[in-house]
């Protein structure tokens, strides 16, 4: 690693939004400036602004007659914008090697096509989704398990990742899911790390807001209903409770019918997108989370980090995030009785509820804030050496190192 290296940031999203994703790669830019290394982030949308305009009027045409072919029109067209975008950057470069850090298996493939162009550029992508890009885009209904575009996600991950010069997962859940499906990536340098976040500071001058708040997308696999289910059966169970969904999404409108239908509806705010989010979280007691699966949540650590207790159910990679009985409690996504009657032994118990905010802020600040994680993504994406014995070698001290043929670094 040398203070020439350069790190482009790849990616199909604009970097103004509270994604998950974005947070991640923001955060990681504004560290790496701090550290004083260039960074540039490279998105579709820096192209002339009268040419963004022509992927956006076709797909708003083709939508109506095939949400499969607006998709695959869409990614097609940013992944061209993308490409035009890292060679003009690439060319513009006056440093000799070159990390190019991926979002997503699509920016991914636009950045490897260019190293024959531009040899001295190293790819490392990051493994963001949840189960696949295909799963996701099946539960957003804009494929099917047969469908063109889940057959396409499938093929262009299997293509592209046994070409990186090195992939990130930010849980092990997630690691041993793609390597199911593509087990060529144990030939590259793999590496568990997990996500950071600033710690979020309160202000004891700003009262309560609510009981319970939620961040993210309003749509079918983050599952807010159940959290208003959960309301619904705590006011059966004689404990009337307030909660603030932040975000918007496809689901808004039903999830405000499921509160009104359920005699909740004074008891939720939908706040819609709010900018900076995470500002929210002290002003409330207990985070809660129901999403059916999740890599690892960025908005868990945020939550950790101002010591709010958490509730929500041990999917994906959110027991690498927080433990039960220690951090907070796991729901049960099979019943929101049950899950309320966690949420009241939480906020009823003060005892209880004040180990669990000492806990999540104690383990966010050994394992999530950016002192300790940041400086291992930082390490990683600027390696320089490409021979394997290099790639492992450079791991040692971010965790534990794993067999030299699957070459996996857990923090």
């Amino acid at each position: 690693m040398t203070q020439s290296a350069r790190l482009l940031i790849a990616t199909m999203l604009q970097p103004g939004g509270d994604t998950g994703v974005q947070t991640h790669f923001n955060l990681l830019a504004s560290y790496a400036r701090a550290q004083k290394f260039p960074v540039q982030i490279c998105t579709p949308f820096d192209v002339s602004r009268y040419l963004r305009k022509v992927p956006g009027a076709l797909t708003r045409v083709l939508r109506p007659l095939s949400r499969e072919w607006a998709a695959l029109w869409y990614r097609w067209a940013d992944r061209l914008c993308l490409s035009f975008v890292l060679r003009r950057a690439l060319r513009r470069s006056n440093a000799g090697a070159v990390t190019v850090y991926a979002q997503d298996p699509l920016s991914a493939s636009a950045a490897l096509d260019l190293r024959k162009a531009f040899p001295r550029v190293r790819v490392v992508m990051v493994a963001h989704y949840n189960i696949s890009e295909a799963y996701e885009q099946n539960l957003m209904g804009n494929t099917t398990e047969d469908g063109l575009l889940y057959r396409n996600l499938l093929r262009r991950e299997a293509k592209v990742l046994p070409q990186l010069d090195g992939l990130v997962f930010p849980s092990d859940f997630l690691r041993q899911q793609v390597t199911a499906r593509v087990p060529e990536i144990n030939r590259i340098p793999v590496r568990v790390i997990p996500n950071f976040a600033p710690a979020v500071v309160a202000d004891p001058t700003q009262p309560l807001e609510g009981d319970l708040i939620s961040i993210g997308t309003l749509e079918p696999r983050k599952n807010q209903g159940f959290l208003i289910r959960v309301l619904a059966e705590a006011n059966a169970l004689g404990y009337r409770y307030r909660l603030t969904l932040v975000g918007r999404g496809p689901s808004m409108a039903e999830f405000a019918a499921l509160a009104q239908a359920l005699g909740v509806g004074q008891q939720v705010r939908f706040l819609g997108r709010v900018e900076r989010a995470a500002k929210l979280l002290p002003r409330h007691r207990v985070y809660v989370h129901a999403a059916l699966t999740e890599t690892f949540g960025i908005v868990l650590v945020e939550a950790m980090s101002c010591g709010l207790p958490i509730l929500a159910a041990p999917v994906g990679g959110i027991p690498e995030v927080f433990r039960n009985e220690e951090e907070g409690l796991y729901a049960d996504l099979g019943s929101p009785r049950r899950t309320a009657e966690c949420l009241i032994r939480l906020l009823e118990s003060p005892d209880f509820y004040a180990i669990c905010a000492r806990s999540a802020k104690e383990t966010y600040e050994r394992r999530f804030s950016p002192e300790v994680v940041a400086p291992q993504w930082l390490r990683m994406l600027l390696e320089e050496e490409h021979d394997s014995s290099q790639a492992v070698g450079s791991a040692k001290g971010l965790g534990q190192t794993d067999t030299p043929s699957k070459r996996i670094v857990a923090s």
